[in-house]
């Protein structure tokens, strides 16, 4: 098995260990630790608990690998530092301030770099490690999705997959599984990062004007267009009044902004992405055909060009959609939750405080059908998931296919993180540097207590502290009530991700005006019980496919390139992106893991394509997870009893149907790499 599999498991194992030993643990008792159940280890931790009672039982791990850890083969506790990067925004000066009150906690320096947002979203520019001799500088990041694909073939993110469904201190249940699955993970049913906020797109509208001049609620990308043709009107009767003009869409459109290529796929995804996440919006998960180089994505690009009329000037910047929204000078806005915040707040006091609609972004009333490659009118066979509209030029109803469109910032762990640092140049230079730390443990000659001799087996292999303080640093900081504090502020960039926050009687108390506030948060419920959703690309080499796109769009929009030629440069880079990651067969594989994708089968009963893996499938690698690490463990240190261990592999059979250990068997431990 490979070095980073084995780190992942014994450092889950040490952690659930220690979560049992803490079971029994009151502040200030020097009790030993109780055997595991699953573990037969006959040794006992002795190490004295010295964690405040408010620090959750991963303060105890931490106590008890510094006691067990050598004196002299390590740096002294006080000057460990645990480094991470986090985007530049207000929660990250938060952050600084909340990691000063944990450091005397943790025993720990903390050190968070910050980095602007275009370094870490879409499109994650920090070099990954690879390995133990050469773990980078950081210990965590802040980070998009798109990062979690080359992550995965490195082995650069702790696999927390034993951790986040079990943790209290999360309440990854509040979370909806989908979200879960967009922010948190590589793969469907593991989990590489914590979830922080998810950059959920909405279309806000103008209620007042829209009142004024009796326009419906757009609900298609058509529809969209439709109402600006009102905006020549609409700005008229403003001047006269004396008031500046307004823009009919407000979104992140300019070429000096770069986010076009975003729109595009959002815009894409409502025309190829019908059944749910694992029909793909970049690639057909049957053939990795690309489903931005035909008609679908010609007929996007055509949407985005005429949107972009009535959009921001060119030299505008990123956040200059949002400033033009709470300034009151946007007719309709595409954006997150950040925009409505602003404008609803009592503090902020913008003009349009209680003028603010909110509803989905647009969708489309024809799909492209992959059978025959062609634009068609969306059905019930081929949309399962559209919803019925009013067509107001026609008074007729029709079906349209929207899917919510997801960018999330998650935290990731570094796996190869060691075990006490004082400094830590990026990269470390030199091999076998892993090696060499452990070697320097064995040579100290000092006596270790017996009682920790397991720990240091276990602690060769996963560097803990490190990694456990860079957990307990961001589980406490992003806990559910502190996340719902941050995310109710005005002006951080925190938005909801769980159920709880969405209560009103809480952002009315917060200062948000009640009326727009209702709306937006019974939208957002809506939203987050959606299963279309888009994931970010989560695979090797993302941010190669999103150049590939990006170019695809500025050549068509800013410099009349013709759809037939953008689309074949596009396919002449995507062949030689593929062989880069290993060929068409490999990108393939991979890309259906991370979309959950399964081929249907003749005893299926089913036609679909494109059609979701069966829940069990998502399921059971995360319920599973956790019980065949700590038998790894056991297997890893030689210690185990097999009545024990039968006993619990049979529960496990009852609950999830899964396979027992037996002769007969195979046990692999993986972190589903």
């Amino acid at each position: 098995m490979c070095d980073r599999q084995w780190r992942s498991a014994v450092a889950r194992g040490l952690v659930l260990h220690f979560v049992l030993c803490a079971v029994a643990w009151t502040p200030g008792s020097t009790q030993s630790c109780p055997a595991l159940d699953v573990v037969d280890v006959s040794t006992r931790c002795e190490a004295q608990r010295k964690a405040p009672a408010s620090l959750p039982i991963w303060h105890s791990a931490i106590e008890a690998a510094r006691t067990c850890g050598d004196a002299a083969g390590s740096a002294a506790v006080g000057s460990t530092t645990v480094r991470g990067v986090v985007v530049a925004s207000v929660t990250a000066q938060i952050f600084a301030n909340f990691s000063r009150t944990m450091a005397p906690a943790l025993g720990m320096q903390i050190q968070a770099d910050t980095l602007p947002f275009e370094k870490l979203l879409n499109r994650f520019t920090l070099k990954l490690p690879e390995s133990a001799a050469d773990p980078g500088r950081y210990d965590f990041w802040m980070m998009s999705a798109e990062a979690m694909g080359d992550a995965s073939v490195k082995g650069s993110f702790l696999d927390l997959s034993g951790f986040v469904l079990d943790d209290k201190s999360i309440d990854a249940s509040d979370i909806p599984a989908t979200w879960r699955g967009a922010m948190s993970s590589t793969y469907e049913g593991t989990f590489s990062a914590l979830p922080v906020v998810a950059y959920v797109n909405h279309l806000y509208y103008r209620k007042d004007i829209f009142a004024a001049y009796n326009m419906t609620v757009p609900n298609t990308w058509d529809d969209v267009l439709s109402r600006l043709n009102s905006l020549p009107t609409i700005n008229r009767d403003l001047t006269q009044k004396g008031r500046p003009p307004m823009l009919g869409l407000c979104f992140g459109s300019s070429s000096s902004c770069g986010l076009y290529g975003q729109t595009f796929i959002f815009i894409l995804s409502s025309l190829v992405q019908l059944n749910g996440p694992s029909h793909g919006t970049f690639f057909d998960p049957e053939n990795l055909g690309a489903l931005f180089t035909g008609p679908a994505g010609r007929e996007a690009l055509r949407i985005l060009q005429a949107l972009r009329r009535y959009s921001l000037p060119e030299n505008a910047s990123c956040t200059d959609s949002i400033s033009y929204h709470v300034g009151g000078r946007c007719l309709m806005t595409m954006s997150w939750a950040l925009a409505f915040k602003l404008g609803a707040h009592v503090a902020v006091n913008s003009p349009v405080r209680g003028k603010q609609g909110v509803t989905s972004l647009p969708g489309s009333a024809v799909v492209l059908d992959r059978t025959t490659n062609r634009l068609v009118a969306c059905t019930k066979q081929l949309c399962p998931y559209a919803i019925i509209v009013r067509e107001p030029r026609t008074n007729e109803s029709v079906l349209v296919n929207k899917v919510t469109n997801l960018d999330s910032l998650s935290i990731a762990i570094n796996a190869y993180s060691p075990l006490h640092v004082q400094d830590r140049p990026d990269p470390v230079e030199g091999p076998g540097m892993g090696q060499a730390a452990r070697s320097t443990r064995r040579s100290t000659g000092q006596h270790e207590p017996a009682s920790c001799l397991h720990l240091k087996v276990l602690a060769a292999q996963a560097p803990f502290p490190i990694l456990a303080a860079s957990y307990l640093l961001m589980t406490r900081f992003f806990s559910p009530s502190a996340h719902k504090a941050l995310m109710l502020g005005p002006t951080t960039e925190v938005t909801p991700i769980r159920y709880s926050e969405l209560n009103t009687v809480d952002w009315v108390k917060a200062g948000y005006e009640p009326e727009d506030t209702e709306a937006f948060l019974t939208e957002y419920r809506k939203t987050l019980s959606g299963n279309n959703v888009l994931y970010e690309l989560r695979i090797p080499g993302a941010t190669q496919y999103q150049n590939i796109i990006d170019t695809m769009c500025a050549d068509y929009l800013f410099r009349n390139a013709s759809f037939e030629n953008i689309s074949a440069q596009a396919l002449i880079a995507l062949a030689a992106v593929f062989t880069e990651h290993g060929g068409h067969k490999a990108v393939l594989d991979i890309y259906r893991r991370s979309i959950g994708f399964v081929l249907p089968t003749a005893t299926s009963g089913s036609t679909d394509k494109g059609a979701s893996a069966p829940i069990a499938a998502i399921v059971a690698p995360v319920v599973v997870g956790g019980v065949l690490v700590l038998v790894g463990v056991a297997l890893w240190i030689g210690l185990r009893l097999r009545t024990q261990r039968r006993q619990r592999l049979a529960l496990l059979e009852h609950r999830n149907a899964a396979p027992g250990v037996g002769e007969s068997t195979t046990l692999f431990v993986s972190d589903i790499q």
